[in-house]
C-alpha cells in the first residue's frame, strides 16, 4: 500500500445484533486469513491484512470523531455490514460519505447481515450516474440502478451466520487483494481439502496404533477378567458421577430461574414471573423437575394469595416517559401521550402497539368502549380505529371536544353548533344546538356534557348557562336517534351529574349551605338532601344505580336515592377525583389508593407503593387499578387477588390432636429408631417432634431451624426442609388428594404425595381440617379479625395448565430478558 493507507479495510457497521457479531467475526478472520500456497507462489508473500473496527482500534482517551475520520482516510477499502438497522444509523451513512470523498465506490465492499438488499443497502451504492445521448443529441446524466455484489452472511442462528462468514471472507479478500474470486476460492478449498486429508491420515495412523495396542492388550484382558470387571464398574461409576453432575448443574440452573421468577414477581412483573418459572418445567410431571421452579410458578399464579389482598399484576412498558394516559372502560387498551409528544395505543393483553403517531396539538383521544378508539393525527380529521378489523374511518370531525362514556356505551363530539353521539364510526343521534334558540351567552363547548345511561339505551345531554343560572336537559334515545328537551331548570344549579336515570345536582341552600337534589328523569320526582354547611361543600358527588355518593376531603357518604344514609367511610388520605366505571364509582385519594363503591358497599384498593414515588395519574377499569409515577415509562396494575384454591370457610374446623413427648410414648420410641440411622445430628439437637395427622410420618424440628421428615415405620429420612417463618407447629395429610401440609406460626408449606413442593401460603397458620372433605383449614389475620379459609388441592398438571392459559404465546420483552438475565 501507499504511505497513505495504514489499513487494508475499514469495517462500517451498526452496533446491534447481528451486525456487531458479524463485524467482529469478519475482522478476526480477515486478519488471520492466510493465502493458499499456490497463490503466494504466484504473487509472492503478502503480509496479513490490517482491518480497522472502532471497538478494537480506539482507546478511551481517543477523540472518536477525529479517529474514525483518520481511519477512513487511511483505509484502502470500506466494508459495509448492511441491514435495515444499518440504514437507520446516521453515523454509518456519514462513514460512507466520508470514504467516497477520497475513494472510488468500487473500493466499497458490501456484506449483507440481515434483511433484503433493497431494504439494507445504502441508496448511494445502488445507483450510479451515467451519461447517455438524449433526444436532442446532447449527453444527459441519468441515475442507473446497479445492485452491487455483496457477501451474504444472513442466518437464523449464530452458527449459520458464522458458517457463511467464511465464504464472505474469501470474497472480501479477493476484492481487497485483486485476486480472482474463483481462483482464490478454488485454491482455498483445495488447501482445506489437503489439510483435512492430512488430518484424516494422522487420525487413521493413530487409530491403527490404537488398534495395535488394543490387540496387544486383549490378550492380557482375557486373562484379567476380574480387573476388567472392576474397571467397568469404575467406568460406570464415573458415568454416573458425570450424569449426577449434569443433573446438579441442570437443577441449579432451574433453581436460579426460580429465583429470577421470584424477583420478577417482587418487581410487579407477574406475567414475566409465570413465564420464567414455566420455561424450566416439563409439560408432564416427571422426576426431573425443580421443586423451586414449581413453587415459584405457584406463587406467580397467585394460587395461595388471600382474596382480600391487593397485589401487583404487571408493569406495562412504553418507549417513552409518560405525560398522561387513559384506559378503555373494560381495561383492554391504553392510550398514552409521552413527554416526547408521541401518542401510543396499546392492546394490554398482547402488548401490541396498535397506534403510534405525533400529537403536538394535544388532541383528544377517547375510547369507544373496548371496540375502538377516536384519535387525531396532526393536521388531520379525527379518525376511528376499529380494534377488531384494524380499519381506520375518517369521521369528518376537526376542531371538536370529545367525551367518552366511561361505561363503554359510546362517545360524543361537541361544538358550539351541535352535539353528536356516536357508537363505532356511525352517528346515533345529534342535537342542533343553535336550532334550540339558546341565549348567545351559553358556552356550548365549555359547559355541555353528555351522560350515558347504565344500560346504554339512552343518553342525557346537559347544557349549563352559569351566567343566568339556567340548566337545559335533553334526552337522547340511542335506539331511534331522537333527541327531545326534557326540562329546563332555572334554580341556579352549581354542578350536576347523572347516570341516565337519576340526575344529581348541587344547589345553593343559603349563604352558608348547599343542598343536593336527586331527580328521577322518568317521573320528574325530586328528593332533597339535608342542607350541608359550606364547610362541607363536597370534593365530589355522583349517582350510580341505587347509590348517591357525596365526599369531602376525608369522608365518603353513601346514600340511597331518598338520601337515606347507607354508610360513612373515614379516609386516612385526602380524596381527590372520581370516575364512573362499569364496576361502580371509583374515588381516588391523593396518594395511591382507590375506593370502589357499588350497591352501598365500598372496597379499598391500597397498592402500598413506595411513598417516595410521586403518583402522576390513576385509572380504574375491569377491577384493576392503573398507576403511573412521574417521569416513569411504565404503568403498574393492581387488583384484588381472586383464587379458587383458598375459599372463605364459615364452619368450625376439626382441631388437630396435640401429641408431645411427655404424653405420647411413641415419640421417644420413634426418636430411638431415627437416631440408630441418623448420622448428621445428635439427639440433643432435636427441638420438637411433630407427628403427622392421618399419615405415618413425623417432622423432627432441630434447634437450628432445619426440619427433617421421617417415616414412622422405618425411621428413614424422606425430606429436609428449611422453613423461613419460624418453627413447625402442625403437620397434616389430606387423604382426599395426597397432599401434605406443614405449618409454622406464619406460613404453611404444601407438598404432594412424594413430598415435592407445590407452594407456600404466607400470613397464616394451620388451624384444623374440614370434617366433610378432609381439606385443611388455615387461619388468616386481617387487622383485628381472624378469617378461616379452606385450602383446596392443586396438582402439577393444573398449575401447568393455568400457566399455559395465562401466557398463551406471551414472550417477555427484550428489556426484561436483559435486565433479569432471562435467556
Amino acid at each position: 500500500m501507499g504511505k497513505r493507507f495504514r489499513y487494508d479495510a475499514f469495517i462500517s457497521y451498526r452496533h446491534c445484533q447481528p451486525d456487531n457479531e458479524i463485524a467482529k467475526q469478519l475482522q478476526k478472520k480477515l486478519e488471520n486469513f492466510r493465502l493458499p500456497k499456490a497463490i503466494t507462489d504466484k504473487i509472492g508473500k503478502v503480509r496479513p491484512l490490517r482491518i480497522f473496527r472502532d471497538e478494537t482500534e480506539l482507546t478511551v482517551a481517543d477523540d472518536l470523531s477525529d479517529a474514525i475520520s483518520t481511519a477512513i482516510w487511511e483505509s484502502k477499502y470500506l466494508i459495509c455490514v448492511c441491514s435495515p438497522s444499518y440504514l437507520e444509523s446516521v453515523w454509518c451513512m456519514k462513514e460512507i460519505d466520508a470514504f467516497l470523498r477520497f475513494n472510488d465506490r468500487k473500493h466499497i465492499l458490501l456484506v449483507l447481515a440481515d434483511g433484503e438488499p433493497v431494504t439494507s443497502f445504502p441508496e448511494v451504492l445502488l445507483y450510479e450516474e451515467v451519461f447517455q445521448m438524449g433526444p436532442d443529441g446532447h449527453p444527459q446524466k441519468y441515475r442507473q440502478y446497479k445492485e452491487p455484489l455483496a457477501a451474504d452472511c444472513r442466518g437464523d442462528s449464530p452458527r449459520e451466520r458464522k458458517a457463511k462468514t467464511d465464504n464472505a471472507v474469501i470474497r472480501l479478500v479477493s476484492g481487497i487483494m485483486g485476486i480472482s474470486y474463483d481462483e482464490l476460492s478454488q485454491r482455498h478449498r483445495k488447501e482445506e481439502y489437503n489439510r483435512t486429508r492430512n488430518r484424516v491420515l494422522v487420525v487413521f495412523g493413530v487409530l491403527l496404533a490404537i488398534i495395535a495396542v488394543c490387540v496387544f492388550f486383549l490378550a492380557r484382558i482375557s486373562r484379567q477378567k476380574v480387573q476388567i470387571s472392576r474397571q467397568q464398574e469404575e467406568l460406570q461409576a464415573h458415568k454416573d458421577e458425570i450424569e449426577a453432575q449434569k443433573n446438579t448443574i441442570q437443577q441449579k440452573y432451574e433453581d436460579s430461574i426460580a429465583g429470577i421468577s421470584e424477583n420478577l414477581l417482587r418487581d410487579g412483573k407477574r406475567k414475566d414471573a409465570v413465564y420464567a418459572a414455566r420455561s424450566v418445567l416439563p409439560d408432564n410431571k416427571t422426576d426431573g423437575y425443580s421443586d423451586s421452579a414449581l413453587k415459584a410458578l405457584s406463587g406467580a399464579l397467585g394460587i395461595y394469595e388471600f382474596p382480600d389482598l391487593v397485589v401487583s399484576d404487571d408493569s406495562i412498558q412504553f418507549p417513552c416517559a409518560i405525560s398522561n394516559y387513559n384506559v378503555s372502560p373494560f381495561g383492554g387498551y391504553i392510550a398514552v401521550l409521552g413527554l416526547d409528544q408521541n401518542r401510543f395505543v396499546m392492546d394490554v393483553s398482547s402488548g401490541k402497539m396498535l397506534l403510534r403517531y405525533q400529537d403536538t396539538q394535544y388532541a383528544d383521544c377517547v375510547f369507544d368502549g373496548d371496540r375502538g378508539v377516536v384519535f387525531q393525527r396532526d393536521n388531520e380529521n379525527y379518525k376511528y380505529l376499529d380494534f377488531a378489523s384494524g380499519t381506520e374511518t375518517d369521521l369528518g370531525l376537526g376542531d371538536v371536544k370529545l367525551i367518552s362514556d366511561p361505561l363503554g356505551n359510546g362517545y360524543a363530539s361537541i361544538t358550539d353548533d351541535e352535539i353528536v353521539i356516536f357508537r363505532g364510526p356511525e352517528a346515533l343521534c345529534r342535537l342542533d344546538v343553535r336550532g334550540e334558540s339558546l341565549p348567545d351567552t351559553v358556552k356550548i363547548r365549555s359547559f355541555a356534557y353528555v351522560f350515558f345511561s347504565i344500560d346504554g339505551n339512552e343518553a342525557c345531554i346537559i347544557i349549563s348557562d352559569y351566567d343566568s343560572g339556567t340548566t337545559y336537559v335533553y334526552s337522547a334515545d340511542l335506539k331511534n336517534g331522537s333527541v327531545q328537551n326534557r326540562f329546563t331548570d332555572r334554580s341556579g344549579i352549581i354542578d350536576c351529574c347523572t347516570d341516565g336515570k337519576t340526575m344529581l345536582s348541587l344547589k345553593s341552600g343559603s349563604q352558608t349551605s348547599v343542598i343536593l337534589c336527586a331527580k328521577d328523569l322518568a317521573t320528574g320526582k325530586e328528593v332533597l338532601s339535608s342542607k350541608y354547611n359550606v364547610a362541607m361543600i363536597p370534593s365530589g358527588f355522583a349517582v350510580f344505580g341505587d347509590d348517591i355518593v357525596y365526599y369531602t376531603q376525608n369522608k365518603i357518604y353513601i346514600y340511597d336515592l331518598n338520601f337515606g344514609l347507607k354508610k360513612t367511610i373515614d379516609t386516612d388520605t385526602e380524596l381527590s377525583a372520581y370516575i364512573f366505571t362499569p364496576e361502580g364509582i371509583a374515588i381516588f385519594d391523593t396518594q395511591d389508593g382507590c375506593y370502589l363503591i357499588r350497591n352501598g358497599e365500598c372496597r379499598f384498593f391500597d397498592p402500598d407503593m413506595d411513598d417516595t414515588n410521586l403518583i402522576l395519574s390513576k385509572e380504574f377499569a375491569d377491577g384493576t387499578l392503573f398507576l403511573s409515577t412521574t417521569g416513569s415509562n411504565q404503568i403498574d396494575t393492581f387488583s384484588y387477588r381472586e383464587t379458587d384454591y383458598l375459599k372463605p370457610y364459615a364452619d368450625t374446623p376439626v382441631s388437630f390432636s396435640i401429641r408431645n413427648k411427655l404424653d405420647d410414648p411413641e415419640i421417644p420410641a420413634l426418636e430411638d429408631k431415627v437416631m440408630k440411622k441418623e448420622k448428621e445430628f445428635s439427639r440433643n439437637m432435636i427441638y420438637e417432634v411433630i407427628m403427622c395427622e392421618n399419615a405415618d410420618y413425623a417432622a423432627f424440628q432441630l434447634w437450628d431451624g432445619e426440619v427433617c421428615v421421617y417415616s414412622r415405620l422405618t425411621g428413614d429420612r424422606v425430606k429436609t426442609l428449611y422453613p423461613a417463618d419460624g418453627y413447625v407447629w402442625s403437620f397434616y395429610y389430606d387423604a382426599s388428594c395426597g397432599n401434605y401440609y406443614i405449618g409454622t406460626e406464619n406460613s404453611v408449606e404444601v407438598f404432594d404425595s412424594e413430598f415435592r413442593s407445590i407452594g407456600s401460603i404466607s400470613g397464616c397458620s394451620l388451624s384444623g381440617y374440614d370434617g366433610a372433605t378432609g381439606h385443611p383449614v388455615v387461619t388468616h389475620r386481617r387487622g383485628d379479625d381472624l378469617d378461616y379459609y379452606l385450602v383446596m388441592p392443586v396438582s402439577y398438571e393444573e398449575l401447568i395448565s393455568l400457566a399455559d392459559d395465562l401466557l398463551s404465546g406471551y414472550e417477555p420483552s427484550q428489556r426484561v430478558r436483559e435486565k433479569y438475565g432471562l435467556s
